[in-house]
């Protein structure tokens, strides 16, 4: 693991009394994190002083202002020139009394005053990540999770460039517990090397976004465990939604019980305001799509069945006669009424079987869509393994090559040597011939010697 260095800086008058503590606090719980996940090479400094031990854990201090401040005065300009005319005035003091340090400018620039930052550096690469800063957020720490968001993300992103994932899986636990969340997303942007820890989480972010996008609170909840039990912004906004479409889909499902139950028109009347909601939220799960058509089908009946009422109010006359009058004056037969009230009725059915059909179509449609997107991610998803399959197999054939270049290599040797001990058993053997066919020639000479002599 590479070498952290934790620098604090905190003011250290009188009235940074609360920074002080909340330098405390901030060591108690970087260490906590740090011991954690084992995390043992590590130093904190505090007023670039090192630190030895840790101090006893305390809570972080009240955040409504400092008791031992004094009270800020009203900058009214009327109140400032009421005191200015009631105070005594001030006799100037003469040049020799006058204190030279009062507006000499100060020689110790660090710590600063009333400052209040925590940074943390790599010792390998020298990089500073800034986890808390009293200028920046224009208060003082509150919390551990103020400390531990930026902490947790410096140490995630090391998990990624270095793939450990031993690491990760601790401060997904750590987050777990302590109920820590990252914003994810910004720490992935960070990840510039890409690597496989990155694009995991990268993937799981992504289905966890997609399922949030199609309103569904079943699918939220099969994607909202990320790898390495990570707890990031994204997943608590998730979380929060999904409870939020449960809370709907459970009125949309009372409503839909009492229909069925035969209490129609007080299901009707529970469901109408829900529809509002419905698509404010963007709920879509099957259920709501039988309830929609429930409602619809229940309405229409209603509907229909009040237009026939008003219709047949108006055209029969209020004493039973069926001779209602026209507007032309002339009254209607009932047989003329009921044709009125078939035709009025097969346009409402018309109507409703049209826009039945094109619910239909544009819910084929969805599906189409939905299979067209899962069909193209299955070929994203084969395409990459694919890739790795090929690289995979040409590091195979590039080693296999490596290896037969070395035997080629290895057999020219041999050849080379095999061919120097057959020139050397040649040059042995002409020399063992030279040696007989001296002897020979000695030896006949010595018989032709020995004939001369006898």
């Amino acid at each position: 693991m590479s070498g952290l260095v934790i620098e604090i800086e905190h003011g250290v008058d009188d009235g940074d009394s609360l920074c002080g503590i909340c330098s405390e606090c901030a060591q108690v719980a970087i260490g906590e994190l740090l011991d954690h996940v084992r995390w043992k090479n590590y130093r904190v400094m505090v007023n670039r002083k090192l630190v030895k031990g840790r101090p006893e854990p305390r809570p972080w201090p009240c955040t409504g202002g400092n008791p031992q401040s004094p009270p800020a005065r009203s900058r009214s300009p009327v109140l400032d020139s009421r005191r200015k005319a009631a105070a005594p005035a001030e006799t100037p003091a003469p040049p020799a009394a006058r204190s030279f340090s009062a507006w000499q400018p100060s020689k110790f620039k660090y710590p600063r005053r009333g400052a209040f930052e925590v940074n943390v550096y790599d010792e390998s690469t020298g990089a500073c990540t800034v986890l808390f800063s009293k200028y920046k957020e224009h208060r003082i720490p509150k919390h551990n999770n103020d400390i531990w968001h930026s902490l947790v993300a410096c140490l995630m992103l090391w998990c990624m460039e270095h793939s450990a994932s031993d690491v990760l899986n601790k401060l997904g636990e750590f987050c777990h517990k302590h109920r820590t969340y990252v914003n994810l997303r910004q720490i992935l942007d960070r990840d510039k090397a890409k690597s496989s820890l990155g694009e995991q989480l990268a993937e799981a972010l992504d289905d966890l976004e997609a399922a949030v996008a199609t309103g569904n609170p079943v699918r939220i909840r099969e994607k909202l465990t990320l790898p390495f039990g990570v707890r990031s912004a994204e997943g608590a906004k998730a979380e929060e939604r999904m409870h939020d479409l449960k809370a709907v889909l459970e009125k949309v499902r009372v409503a839909v019980a009492k229909i069925d139950k035969g209490y129609v028109k007080l299901g009707l009347e529970e469901f109408e305001p829900l529809i509002q909601d419905i698509n404010a939220i963007g709920l879509q799960t099957p259920e709501v799509e039988d309830a929609f058509r429930k409602f619809q089908s229940h309405r229409s009946k209603g509907a229909e069945t009040s237009r026939q009422n008003a219709t047949m109010s108006s055209l029969v006359a209020i004493d039973g006669s069926p001779h209602a009058p026209r507007p032309g004056g002339a009254p209607m037969s009932l047989a003329s009424i009921a044709e009125e009230v078939l035709k009025k009725g097969r346009m409402t059915l018309e109507e409703r079987l049209m826009a039945q059909d094109e619910f239909k179509a544009l819910r084929e449609e969805i599906q189409q869509l939905r299979h067209e997107k899962d069909q193209a991610l299955n070929v994203a998803r084969s395409a990459k393994a694919q890739a790795e399959e090929e690289r995979s197999a040409r590091a195979a054939a590039e080693e296999e090559l490596a290896a037969l270049i070395a035997a080629e290599a290895s057999a020219r040797a041999a050849a080379d040597r095999s061919a120097g001990d057959l020139a050397a058993a040649q040059e042995e053997a002409n020399r063992r011939t030279a040696e007989a066919t001296a002897a020979v020639a000695a030896a006949e000479a010595a018989q032709r010697d020995s004939r001369e002599e006898a």
